[in-house]
C-alpha cells in the first residue's frame, strides 16, 4: 500500500510540473495549495482505478459545479469532497490548470459522458460528468495496486442529505439542497452515521460467484440501465463499484422526518437474487428482514394488530403476492386516488379491473384503509430508517459487520441470532410493538466443491480470491 501511495504522490508531482512545462502555470503552487492538489489527484486516481477494479467498463462521477467546492460554505449535497477548492481540484478558469483538468488533458482520464447543471430547478435534474481511467493511467499501476485502491477510504463528504421537490411539478425527482442549517438532531445523526461508516470500512464485502457469472451479472445490470426510462431507474442500475462501502442518509420533502433511508453501498443495487452470495471478510452471510414491514407499521400506528392471512396475499391471492405488494405500496405512496393502475403495472392477468382491485385492497385492510392514497411512503420510510440506524449502531459498537438494504440486513452467519435480537429491539424502541423477523431464503444453491473439483472451484473464483487475499492483507490488523 505504501508503494501505491508513493506512486500516486509521484504522479501528482509530475502533473504539477507538466502544468508549468506547458505554460498552464508560471510557478509551483504554495505548499497548502499543492497539498490540496495532491489530495485531489489521489481522490481522482483512486476513484478511477477502483471503479475498474470490479468492472472494466465502470466509470466514476465528478461534479464540475464550482458552487459545490466553496470553502466559506461547505456544500450539503454530498456531491463533492469537503476541503477541496474548485480551482485546484477541478479547473482554474484563468489557466485551465487543476487536478481533474490536467489528468484529462495529459491523457490519464477520459470523459465518458457530459454532465448537466440545472440552474433554475425547472428543467431536467442535473447529472455529474463521468470519467474513466485511460490505458496510460492503468499502465502506471500493477494489477495488485489496482485492487488495493478498493480499500482506500474515500474523501469525506456531507452524509446527511436533504432533498426537496423540484419547482417543476412535472419532474418527480427531488433535488438535494445545497444549504440548510444544522440542528442538534442533524448533528447527532451525522455523528451516528460517522460511527456506522467507520465500522463499514473495517470490513470487506464481495460476491462469491464464478468470474464467468460475475461478467454475466455486469451485463445484466448494464442492460437494465440501458432500458431505464428515468434518471431514478438509471441510478438504481449503476455498475458495480466494490469500493462504494459507506452510506449517506437521504431525507425528502424538505423535512428531516420524511425518508431518511441509507444509501451508497454497492450491494443495494444488485439484483436481489445475488444477495445470498455476498461474503463479508471472505465468509458466508445470512439476510433477515421485517415481515410485512409497512403493513405492520401502519397497523401498529393505529394501535391495531395485523393478524390472519398474509397482508399481501389477502388482496389477490398467493399467486399474485408480488403484484399485490406493488399495489399496496403504490396506493400508499400516491397522494390521490387514481382511475387506472400506475404506469407500467400490468393487471390484466389477474382477471380484475383496477376499480375492483382497489375495492379488494380496502376490504383486505379495513383498519388502515384511510392510509391509502395519502402519500404515506416517506413517513413510513422515516420509521424504518430509525430502526435501521438503531440496528447498525448496535453492530458498530461491537465492531461487527452489517450491510443494510433498507428493511433488511446481511450479517455473518455467526451473527444471525444477534441480528434477530437487534432488529426486534429496534422495532420496539421506535414503535413499542413486537414484529416477526423473516430469514431470506437463498436463491443460489451453494454446495462445497468435491475433493476432485477444488482446483476448478479456485480457478473459477480467481477474481474473488485475489480481492479477498488483498483485503486480508490490508485489513488483517482489524479483522
Amino acid at each position: 500500500m505504501k508503494a501505491l501511495k508513493h506512486k500516486i504522490q509521484k504522479l501528482a508531482d509530475e502533473i504539477a510540473q507538466q502544468e508549468i512545462d506547458f505554460g498552464l502555470k508560471k510557478r509551483k503552487r504554495f505548499l497548502p495549495a499543492q497539498e490540496v492538489f495532491a489530495k485531489a489527484i489521489e481522490w481522482l486516481v483512486v476513484d478511477a482505478l477502483a471503479a475498474q477494479a470490479g468492472d472494466k467498463n465502470c466509470s466514476f462521477s465528478v461534479s464540475r459545479n464550482g458552487n459545490k467546492y466553496k470553502k466559506e460554505k461547505p456544500d450539503r449535497t454530498g456531491l463533492a469532497p469537503l476541503g477541496l477548492s474548485y480551482e485546484t481540484a477541478i479547473r482554474d478558469p484563468k489557466t485551465e490548470a487543476g487536478a481533474l483538468n490536467s489528468l484529462q488533458n495529459f491523457g490519464y482520464l477520459k470523459e465518458v459522458s457530459k454532465g448537466r447543471y440545472n440552474r433554475d430547478g425547472k428543467g431536467p435534474i442535473g447529472a455529474m460528468t463521468k470519467y474513466a481511467a485511460t490505458k496510460k493511467l492503468l499502465d502506471l499501476f500493477d494489477p495488485e495496486q489496482q485492487i488495493q485502491t478498493l480499500f482506500i477510504p474515500k474523501p469525506k463528504r456531507e452524509t446527511i442529505i436533504l432533498k426537496a421537490p423540484n419547482e417543476n411539478a412535472a419532474i418527480g425527482n427531488e433535488a438535494a439542497l445545497s444549504d440548510w442549517e444544522d440542528t442538534p438532531v442533524t448533528i447527532k445523526m451525522r455523528e451516528n452515521l460517522e460511527l456506522i461508516n467507520e465500522n463499514m470500512l473495517r470490513h470487506w464485502y464481495d460476491l462469491y460467484i464464478a468470474d464467468e457469472t460475475y461478467d454475466l451479472l455486469l451485463k445484466e445490470i448494464a442492460q437494465r440501465r440501458r432500458r431505464s426510462k428515468t434518471e431514478e431507474e438509471r441510478q438504481k442500475n449503476e455498475p458495480i463499484n466494490l469500493s462504494n462501502r459507506t452510506l449517506r442518509r437521504v431525507f425528502n420533502r424538505d423535512s428531516f422526518e420524511m425518508g431518511g433511508r441509507f444509501y451508497g453501498g454497492w450491494w443495494q443495487n444488485i439484483p436481489s437474487a445475488y444477495r445470498s452470495v455476498i461474503t463479508i471478510n471472505g465468509y458466508r452471510t445470512v439476510e433477515a428482514d421485517y415481515s410485512q414491514f409497512h403493513p405492520n407499521i401502519l397497523y401498529h400506528l393505529k394501535q391495531a394488530k395485523l393478524t390472519g392471512e398474509d397482508a399481501y396475499e389477502r388482496i389477490l391471492g398467493s399467486e399474485h403476492r408480488d403484484l399485490s405488494k406493488q399495489i399496496f405500496n403504490a396506493c400508499l405512496n400516491s397522494p390521490y386516488e387514481t382511475d387506472r393502475p400506475p404506469k407500467g403495472m400490468k393487471i390484466s392477468h389477474t382477471g380484475f379491473k383496477w376499480r375492483e382491485i382497489k375495492e379488494r385492497l380496502r376490504k383486505a385492510h379495513p383498519q388502515i384503509e384511510d392510509a391509502f392514497f395519502t402519500d404515506q411512503g416517506m413517513s413510513l420510510q422515516f420509521y424504518d430508517s430509525q430502526m435501521a440506524e438503531h440496528v447498525m449502531l448496535a453492530f458498530a459498537k461491537d465492531k461487527k459487520p452489517i450491510l443494510p438494504v433498507h428493511d433488511s440486513f446481511l450479517v455473518l452467519e455467526d451473527d444471525q441470532a444477534l441480528l434477530l435480537e437487534r432488529m426486534k429491539t429496534a422495532y420496539e424502541q421506535v414503535l413499542g410493538k413486537d414484529i416477526k423477523i423473516d430469514l431470506k431464503k437463498e436463491k443460489f444453491m451453494r454446495l462445497p466443491p468435491s475433493e476432485d473439483n477444488v482446483f476448478e472451484e479456485v480457478m473459477a473464483h480467481s477474481s474473488w480470491l485475489e480481492r479477498n487475499d488483498a483485503a486480508d492483507e490490508y485489513y488483517g490488523r482489524m479483522i
